[in-house]
C-alpha cells in the first residue's frame, strides 16, 4: 500500500519536472547562442601562423604555375569572410609585381626600381635594392636567393636575407617575365624573343632559344619539360 509520503514525493518530483526541463533547455540555448556569437565575431587580427616556412617561393606557388598553395592550412571557406586587414607597407611607385614569401619574409619589386623585402608578420621594411629600371617581374626565391627580372633588360639575384647582389644577367631586351627555378636552373624569358636557362648560383648561361617574338610569359617546368608563351601566338614546349 502506498503510503502519504511516498504519494507526497511522488508528486512534488513530478512538480519539478517542468523546471528542470526548462532548466536543460535554458543551459542548451545559452551554449548554442554563444557558439553562434563566437563564430560571428571578426577577429580583431589574422593568425599569425603564417604557412611561409619553406626556403622557396615563386610566381604561381609552384613550378607548373597551378596558383594553387596546398600549404595553405588555416584560411578556408569557413573562416575567410573573417579577414582583416592587419599591415600595409608603401613603395614610391606602382607595384606590378606579385609578392613571393619565403621564411617569413615577403619580397615584392616596384615601379619605383626598387626590391623589397618586408617581414611577412608584421610588416616592417628588412632591406630594399635598387635596380636599373622599372620592375613587373615577380620575384623567385629559392636555396636564399632571390631572382626577379628588371626592364633595364637584366635579371638579377640578390641574397634573399641581406638584398646584396650575387649575380646579374644582360639580356637584349625588358625583362616582363618571372622566373622560376628548378634543380639549379633559372628560366626566364625575355623581350629579346628569346627564353634562358641559367645556372642558378653563377648565372651562367647554360642554354637559349629564339622564338618568334617577344616573350613576357612566365615559363612553367614540370616532368623534364618546360613551357612558355610568345607574342608570336605560339606555345612552346621543349624536353631533353
Amino acid at each position: 500500500m502506498e503510503t502519504n509520503n511516498s504519494h507526497h514525493r511522488r508528486i512534488s518530483s513530478i512538480r519539478g519536472i517542468p523546471f528542470i526541463v526548462l532548466a536543460i533547455l535554458f543551459v542548451a540555448g545559452g551554449i548554442v547562442f554563444f557558439s553562434k556569437w563566437r563564430i560571428a565575431q571578426p577577429r580583431s587580427q589574422p593568425h599569425l601562423n603564417i604557412p611561409a616556412n619553406s626556403n622557396n617561393a615563386m610566381f604561381g606557388f609552384d613550378l607548373q604555375r597551378t596558383r594553387f598553395n596546398q600549404s595553405e592550412r588555416i584560411l578556408n571557406i569557413t573562416n575567410v569572410s573573417h579577414l582583416v586587414p592587419y599591415w600595409s607597407a608603401s613603395t614610391a611607385a606602382y607595384i606590378n609585381s606579385s609578392p613571393a614569401v619565403a621564411n617569413g619574409i615577403v619580397y615584392i619589386g616596384s615601379e619605383d626600381r626598387n626590391v623589397y623585402a618586408f617581414n611577412a608578420t608584421t610588416g616592417t621594411l628588412l632591406w630594399k635594392t635598387p635596380t636599373g629600371d622599372l620592375i613587373h617581374s615577380s620575384p623567385a626565391v629559392a636555396n636564399g636567393i632571390v631572382y626577379i627580372g628588371s626592364t633595364d633588360n637584366k635579371l638579377y639575384a640578390f641574397d634573399a636575407m641581406t638584398g646584396k647582389p650575387r649575380w646579374t644577367l644582360t639580356t637584349g631586351d625588358r625583362i616582363y617575365s618571372s622566373p622560376t627555378v628548378a634543380n639549379g636552373i633559372v628560366y626566364v624569358s625575355s623581350q629579346d624573343h628569346k627564353l634562358y636557362a641559367l645556372d642558378a648560383i653563377t648565372g651562367a648561361i647554360l642554354w637559349t632559344y629564339t622564338t618568334g617574338d617577344a616573350i613576357d610569359s612566365s615559363p612553367a617546368v614540370a616532368n623534364g619539360m618546360v613551357y612558355v608563351g610568345s607574342f608570336d601566338g605560339k606555345v612552346y614546349a621543349f624536353h631533353l
